[in-house]
Formats: C-alpha cells, structure tokens, sequence
C-alpha cells in the first residue's frame, strides 16, 4: 500500500464505524446480505472480507453462519476492529497470508483503486480460492455518468479541472474488471446489483424508492459496481 493510501486509511479509521452507519454503506450491508442468502448453498464454511476496515461486516457473515475473517493493510483499522472484538488481521502485502484453497467465499468492496498492481492481486485472490468459491466485490464507477457530471460541476464551481485525489491509483470499467477476473481462473461473472450514488442522503432522499430502482440503480448513474464470480471448479 502506497504512504499516501496508508496515511488516507490511519485518518479514516476513526471515522469508519461512523459511515457504516449512513446510508449508502447501509445499502453496503444490505447487498451483502442479499447476496448471502442467494448464494448460502454453494457458500462453504469460510469467508474472507478483503479491504475489511474495521470489519463492521462481520455481523452479516455470522447471521448467514460463516466463519469470516477480515483482512487489511490499515494497522489502525485492524487496531479499532480487534479492540471491538472482531477476526481481524493486519497484512503489508503483496502475498495474501493465507493457504491456497483457504475460502469458500471472498468479498472485496472498492479496494482495487487504492491497490498498485491490481491484476495481481486478484491472482491472489485466486490463489487463496477454493474450487467453486464465490466472490462478489466492488469498484468505483468513474466512468458512470453520475460521477462525470459531478467532477464536470466541481470544475465549473473551482474554475478548474477537476481530478481524483492522489490516492485513487487505479480507475476501471466493468470491461477491466471482468477480464481480470477471467484471467485469473474466475468464470460466471456479472453485476450482482448496483449501489446508490454516493450523495443519495443530499440529493435523492426526497424520491420514492420505486423511482430510486428505476432511474438510479444502473451502470450510468451507480457510484460503484457490484461484481460476482465463481472459480471454476477444476484448477
């Protein structure tokens, strides 16, 4: 993890409990538990929150009776997750400390922006996978309309152009995603659902939810992408 990433992520813990209470990370915990119950059969015993923060995930995973264990480079979010009695550990990369084949189940929301090599890292993913393991993971929508116009609104407001923070390394289409994943052994890969705008609690909270569903929950206007696959059953 770059220094810049690390210092994002030391100031961002103490905050993390806090934003998982608002609604767009509310939604977060909602699709997970969705994707749970859709997919519990094939699941396994094991899973693994990659990019975990403080873990506040781990409440869904036990509700659906997986063992989980969360992962992340931030020590300071590791410390607050342990400290609130959370399985969490702290990693320095690039090599996932875990045995191949450890997990039935892997999720993974928006950490491949901050990651420096993205393609392997998700061959570590692959690595530590069992045959027939599920992923479901998440990536910032840069390229959706929703976020274009409000970084075109930004350069008007500030007179210039208007760029992503230096910590954002990385920025992908669904069409990178899904051949990254197919290079590294995945197979079955679609959108599970898409996620609210980021500022839904300012400018959409007005709506009903069917006009939500109906205008906002698609590829243009989502803030980010959720992303499933399987690996394939033989290595």
């Amino acid at each position: 993890m770059s220094e810049i990433v690390s210092n994002l992520f030391a100031v961002e813990a103490a905050k993390w409990e806090e934003r998982y209470q608002q609604k767009y990370f509310q939604d977060r915990r909602d699709v997970l538990d969705r994707w749970l119950a859709r997919t519990r059969k094939a699941l396994g015993s094991r899973a693994l929150d990659l990019g975990c923060g403080t873990f506040p995930m781990e409440t869904i995973f036990k509700r659906h009776n997986l063992s989980a264990t969360g992962l992340d480079a931030s020590r300071e979010m590791i410390d607050l997750a342990r400290g609130l009695g959370r399985e969490a550990q702290h990693y320095s990369g690039p090599d996932l400390p875990f045995d191949n084949a450890a997990f039935d189940c892997v999720i993974m929301f928006n950490v491949l922006e901050f990651v420096e090599n993205p393609g392997r890292f998700i061959g570590e993913i692959n690595r530590v996978s069992r045959p027939d393991a599920t992923l479901l993971m998440t990536f910032t929508n840069f390229g959706g309309v929703f976020r274009r116009s409000l970084m075109a609104v930004k350069g008007v407001v500030t007179a210039k152009p208007h760029r992503e923070p230096d910590y954002v390394l990385s920025q992908f289409r669904y069409a990178d995603i899904a051949r990254m994943l197919r290079e590294a052994g995945f197979e079955k890969i679609g959108i599970f659902r898409y996620s609210w705008p980021w500022a839904y609690e300012r400018l959409f909270s007005w709506l009903p939810d069917f006009a939500v569903e109906m205008f906002l929950r698609n590829r243009f206007f989502a803030d980010c992408v959720y992303v499933e696959a399987r690996q394939k059953s033989a290595r």
